[in-house]
């Protein structure tokens, strides 16, 4: 007799009449320990959900505790500052009216000496200094646009690195999902094996129900298995297009340093440059007290 083959008195499927009678009756013999059986189990499953709520709770209260926390110190530093920031606003606005009042009083005391100076002195002065500052506002302006612009990429990559990092995440889940395949589909061939198995035993022992049952499983874990290798294709193309995403991101974002860094070196030349022109008032202004044919070469150079 073939090893997978049925004796005669072990039907591979029995009649509804022959199977029916043994395995009611077999079921009548334990009705009430089942019952306690599921009763305990419900109380158990009830008891566990309760658990898991709680640590539920415990874990979101813990969240809003770190989240709160943060935002305490963040706002107890944020008032710590303006705190100090006005105690020092009101010193320094006794320190200006004081320099103001000074100021005032002194250029009262000379305002004579001024007033002996011939006027066109007085205009060739005033018009070295308005062309100084002048150049100096402009350069100033000039330094602002730049420093305006450059916080402006700076936001920009700051975005462009949160979308880099959501799709770096999307890739690192769709690579998992093509290296995890091959023990995805080694596991459910391992059920479908062992489900085979199981079948194969019931058939041979005659057990009808119990060939229902497993065939529905096996019919399952077999569903299972082909869908998890109808996936690979699905997988690496999705696992590619992520790649793809990603790599465009990183091209945007290098392209974006290259701004950043060019516009961070003309941020740079022009600080040094209105840094120079500062230097160079200093000077100028110094050279004014000298006598008119002097105040005319920094006119004209100016």
């Amino acid at each position: 007799m073939e090893a997978n083959s049925y004796p005669n008195s072990q039907p591979k499927y029995d009649p509804p009449s022959s199977t029916e009678g043994p395995q009611e009756s077999d079921a009548q013999q334990q009705p009430e320990g089942q019952s306690k059986q599921t009763g305990l189990q419900q109380l158990l499953q009830d008891l566990q959900n309760q658990l898991n709520g709680l640590a539920d709770d415990i874990n979101q209260g813990q969240t809003e505790v770190a989240t709160n926390t943060a935002r305490q110190k963040q706002l107890s530093n944020y008032a710590k500052n303006l705190e100090r920031a006005s105690t020092e606003l009101v010193t320094a606005h006794e320190s200006s009216e004081q320099a103001l009042v000074e100021a005032d009083r002194e250029l009262a005391v000379v305002q004579y000496l001024i007033d002996e100076l011939e006027s066109d002195v007085r205009e060739r002065i005033e018009e070295v200094r308005s062309g100084l500052d002048s150049e100096i506002a402009a350069k100033d302006s000039e330094v602002e646009t730049a420093a305006n612009e450059l916080s402006a990429l700076e936001l920009d990559r700051a975005a462009l690195q949160s979308t880099y990092d959501q799709h770096k995440t999307n890739l690192d889940l769709a690579h998992d999902a093509v290296v995890q395949l091959p023990a995805a589909i080694n596991n459910t061939v391992a059920s479908v094996k062992q489900l085979t198995k199981e079948l194969k035993a019931a058939g041979v022992a005659g057990q009808g129900r119990k060939v229902f049952v497993w065939s529905l499983e096996l019919e399952s874990a077999k569903s299972a298995l082909n869908d998890l290798i109808g996936e690979e294709s699905t997988r690496i193309e999705e696992r590619d297009a992520a790649k793809t995403v990603l790599d465009g991101d990183r091209s945007t974002l290098d392209e974006k340093d290259t701004e950043i860094t060019e516009k961070q070196a003309d941020f740079d030349r022009l600080t040094s440059e209105l840094e120079s022109l500062r230097e160079k008032r200093k000077t100028a202004v110094k050279e004014l007290f000298v006598a008119s044919t002097k105040q005319s070469s920094i006119a004209h150079t100016a």
